[in-house]
């Protein structure tokens, strides 16, 4: 079962995290999460190569559209739009981006406010979302297994409370 580390005072901050024993952990950790999204949400996923960002974006995709739906990785084609579901869906893979231009050519500012975002490699996008903004981020668990990971949260505002319930649900067990 998942476990939680709260950060200073038991408050939501950026060193709130969760222990995720397996991928099936974290494919419920990003239903979970989509089910507490909504329209104007920017959530980065970050992390390095390999982590899983692109399987929870794949999850988190098929639980508020179709949960038959192809949800291919965005690196070569930059963003895909999943707009099947009650809400339309915009997910972006910015490693390749070099340039403010090409950023600007992404349409992110459109995203963000007709729809929920996910975004791998966040950091290119600066404040993007502002308190609407939450950042996940994905780290090898240490003495876990191959697919173990640590996920740490880091929310603007309208985050904290959402986040803090999802979490006392996720884990099972009272969040104080």
């Amino acid at each position: 079962m998942a476990s939680i580390r709260l950060g200073p005072k038991n408050r939501l901050s950026s060193y709130t995290s969760v222990k995720l024993k397996d991928r099936s952990e974290s494919f419920q950790l990003a239903v979970s999460i989509a089910k507490m999204a909504d329209i104007g949400d920017v959530i980065g996923l970050m992390g390095p190569i390999g982590i899983g960002k692109t399987a929870f974006a794949r999850a988190f995709i098929r639980s508020i559209s179709d949960p038959n739906e192809i949800v291919p990785s965005p690196t070569y084609t930059l963003m895909q739009l999943y707009d099947s579901g009650a809400v339309p869906i915009y997910h972006y893979d910015l490693y390749r981006i070099q340039t403010e231009i090409e950023l600007e050519e992404l349409g992110l500012d459109t995203a963000a406010a007709e729809g929920i975002t996910l975004i791998e490699w966040p950091d290119r996008v600066g404040a993007l979302g502002g308190h609407s903004r939450l950042n996940i981020k994905f780290e090898a668990s240490e003495g876990g297994s191959a697919s173990s990971r640590t996920v740490s949260f880091e929310g603007g505002a309208s985050w904290e409370t959402r986040l803090k319930n999802m979490l006392r649900g996720f884990v099972g067990k009272p969040y104080e």
